[in-house]
């Protein structure tokens, strides 16, 4: 398992210079796929990503109203929201500002899903595995907003430790 604690992450300016995203991983330059984690603190567009498709999830703050031009989604703490990468997206804020996760890949390479787990056992898969954790305690080295990616053996999460688990697989 490795571990990347959140003081390790690069932050870098949204493509659309609304704010800033604090990227945890990618896999390669030009990336397949990459997990970051941003903070929103006003409304306004989201930057465009061609070819690729995203899942955010709410980590911390009330949520974000996601208007498109065919629906609004709701972004609710720990409810991962799927969407388009290529669709124009307004973010409007529901109560305040959110700090979010955001799993960005190419749909023709990775299949992908976002998961809230508390406790339990994570196994590792036959594509790459993280988990992001939401605490509250610490696991290990693994602290709130940190991040481990999973390499061979399975890991067991204390009851009650919250954490986004992160799967991608071979969408070859």
């Amino acid at each position: 398992m490795q571990i990347i604690p959140p003081q390790d992450y690069t932050a870098m300016p949204w493509r659309n210079g609304g704010g800033v995203t604090h990227e945890i991983f990618t896999d390669a330059a030009p990336y397949t796929w990459r997990l970051s984690m941003a903070e929103v603190a006003q409304n306004g567009p989201f930057s465009p990503f061609p070819g690729l498709f995203r899942i955010l999830t709410v980590i911390e703050g009330a949520g974000i109203a996601l208007e498109t031009p065919h629906e609004t989604l709701t972004a609710l703490p720990r409810q991962p929201v799927a969407f388009s990468g290529e669709m124009p997206v307004q973010g409007r804020l529901l109560n305040g500002a959110v700090r979010d996760l955001n799993l960005i890949y190419n749909p023709q390479l990775w299949q992908a899903e976002v998961t809230l787990q508390t406790g339990g056992t994570v196994t590792p898969g036959p594509g790459p595995v993280a988990i992001f954790a939401l605490g509250p305690q610490p696991f290990g080295k693994l602290t709130t907003h940190g991040t481990a990616l999973l390499h061979g053996a399975p890991v067991t999460l204390p009851s009650g430790f919250a954490a986004l688990v992160i799967r991608l697989t071979s969408a070859i």
